[in-house]
């Protein structure tokens, strides 16, 4: 799975495109407590996306954010 993932991510940054299957995301919305769905202030998003994209775009987060500290 490592090597995959580093021969995706070598792919994303020569060619500056991010494979099909990581495009988009499903949002859902989850109420805080049973009963307040129709609440807007109970009511919370998630962000659900393709596991292979989250890690990756979570090591390009850490690496980004070492390089721009001071």
């Amino acid at each position: 799975m490592k090597d995959a993932l580093y021969r995706v991510v070598n792919q994303v940054k020569q060619n500056g495109k991010m494979p099909t299957s990581w495009e988009g995301v499903l949002t859902t919305l989850i109420p805080t407590k049973v009963g307040e769905e129709k609440i807007l202030e109970s009511i919370r998003p998630i962000c659900l996306m393709n596991t292979a994209a989250k890690i990756v775009t979570s090591v390009w987060t850490k690496r980004l954010s070492k390089s721009l500290e001071p």
